[in-house]
């Protein structure tokens, strides 16, 4: 899941770089804008870009690309869906 706003710079790249690496881990990501909801701008506020993966691995705003990937990595493995088992 990952938190964005509208006009944010670093939620644009935030998405840009975790839109790639869901693909390439095969992990699905659902992006939800809190700009016109009122409980997540409360929650996240100037927080955004707000990245939640499975495991409970958060990234709050700027993020190294690296770490993202391991992150990603680490999600993939332990993700049970149904594109992970053979």
């Amino acid at each position: 899941m990952l938190y964005t706003r509208t006009a944010c710079p670093l939620c644009f790249a935030m998405k840009r770089e975790a839109s790639r690496l869901a693909r390439r881990f095969r992990l699905p990501l659902r992006t939800v804008d809190i700009s016109g909801n009122r409980d997540l701008l409360s929650r996240y506020g100037s927080e955004v870009p707000v990245l939640v993966l499975p495991g409970g691995v958060t990234f709050r705003g700027r993020a190294e690309a690296r770490s993202l990937a391991a992150a990603f990595r680490d999600a993939s493995a332990a993700d049970p869906g149904p594109e992970h088992s053979r």
